[in-house]
């Protein structure tokens, strides 16, 4: 050919092409150059980009699966059409291809408008990158590096990087790893669920961290979602725009940020919490962070157990029903509503209806607040116990560093108690207790 405009068109055959040099290589054994344009026969067309370009276009032909395999260059490909698009080497682009091969070095696919009928293969080396299209787009990873997207019908394999688009992207982890890194894009709400295995989940900042099987991470991310094994949620200076789901089966647990972080559980194993603006569903066991963590039952329960932190004061608040409190441990011990009981709460706070407190072998460095209504009990340890009454149901006792307030009942343990009314009073009354002098 005269390089210009001229087209070799391959037999109706399975042939191989090797670009080897600009407009110039091999097909089927044959040597050609001075051809622009290259098209396939009625068969399958296999085409190489070997140290060659091409000034024109390349047409795999109407029939046949064809495959189109880049150079050992980086190299981007944006599918734009049906099994159509551009490639770096070839000018005029490529059409009625049906698999794209990324080669040596680094390859980045981009679906833009297009689709394709066969596989994308980032190619065994090089850190390749997959972008999906401006639509709601579902991912699912499968294999290491591989799996499906919304688009290619054949899947992709060795892409380590996985981006949405600028539509709503749902990424899944169903049995497959990413060596890279997933981006969710920076426009819609995206979601990403880990794999039925033990995950551990770290948002480190904003729609973004780290989970099991991404080795580089997640960002542009609302939603996380665990799978069916158990899974850890920790706020690291991260927050998300969405919401946490656990899972619905598995031990669930979230941990909040070293910040002054409000917990309200609505439901089961549901509520809200500080830096998490869609709340949290299947989460069985709470965790406060480092600093000042208010936990309030409203509405809601737990399956497992809520631990206000080693450091900060802690306060949980109970529901608007009937509750009994039991202090077994240094700022620990159980609550209705919580099965698994509490660790690290120094102050007790009642809700709106009967509280019961009792300390059972426990003690607490903050304080206990029945609630400002409610007719509301507080039973002291087995120990000699000295109670002041300082004020209206309000005042002190051994074991409760910070007191208590709004108590109408006062009963003592199984050693000696001793009562002291000193400027306040009680609307209910004093138990000494059936033991003790």
């Amino acid at each position: 050919g005269d390089g210009v405009n001229d087209t070799l068109v391959g037999a109706d055959v399975a042939n191989t092409w090797s670009l080897t040099g600009a407009n110039a290589g091999t097909v089927g054994g044959v040597v050609f150059s001075g051809f622009s344009n290259l098209a396939g026969g009625s068969g399958t067309d296999s085409f190489t980009l070997s140290g060659g370009t091409l000034s024109g276009s390349l047409n795999g032909g109407l029939t046949g699966v064809n495959t189109l395999t880049g150079d050992n260059v980086a190299t981007s490909w944006t599918i734009t059409g049906a099994d159509s698009g551009t490639v770096t080497g070839i000018a005029g682009g490529f059409s009625n291809i049906g698999n794209l091969n990324g080669n040596t070095n680094t390859d980045s696919f981009s679906l833009s408008g297009g689709t394709l009928s066969g596989a994308i293969n980032g190619g065994l080396t090089g850190v390749n990158t997959l972008t999906g299209d401006a639509v709601a787009t579902s991912w699912v990873i499968t294999g290491a590096n591989a799996g499906s997207v919304t688009g290619i019908t054949g899947g992709f394999t060795n892409i380590a990087n996985l981006n949405g688009g600028t539509n709503t992207d749902s990424f899944t982890l169903s049995g497959g790893t990413v060596s890279g890194a997933i981006n969710g894009g920076l426009t819609g709400v995206n979601t990403l669920t880990a794999d039925n295995v033990a995950n551990t989940w770290t948002i480190t900042g904003a729609n973004s961290g780290t989970v099991t099987g991404v080795t580089g991470g997640f960002s542009n991310i609302a939603n996380l979602n665990g799978g069916t094994g158990t899974d850890s949620f920790t706020l690291s200076g991260g927050t998300l725009t969405g919401a946490i789901n656990g899972g619905l089966t598995g031990v669930n647990t979230l941990t909040g940020d070293a910040v002054a972080t409000s917990w309200a559980i609505t439901g089961a194993n549901a509520g809200s919490v500080t830096g998490v603006t869609g709340g949290f569903t299947n989460i069985a066991n709470l965790n406060g962070g480092t600093n000042t963590d208010s936990f309030t039952l409203s509405g809601g329960t737990l399956s497992g157990a809520l631990n206000g932190g080693l450091t900060g004061v802690n306060t949980l608040t109970a529901d608007n029903v009937a509750n009994s409190w039991t202090i077994t441990s240094a700022n620990g011990g159980s609550v209705t509503g919580v099965s698994g009981g509490f660790t690290n709460i120094a102050n007790l706070n009642g809700g709106t209806n009967t509280d019961s407190f009792t300390l059972s072998g426990g003690t607490l460095t903050g304080a206990i607040n029945g609630g400002l209504t409610g007719v509301n009990t507080l039973t002291a340890d087995n120990v000699a116990n000295t109670w002041v009454i300082t004020g209206a149901n309000a005042g002190s006792v051994t074991g409760v560093s910070g007191g208590f307030s709004n108590i109408g009942n006062l009963n003592g343990g199984t050693n000696t108690d001793s009562f002291t009314l000193s400027g306040g009073t009680l609307t209910g009354a004093i138990n000494g207790g059936l033991t003790g002098a």
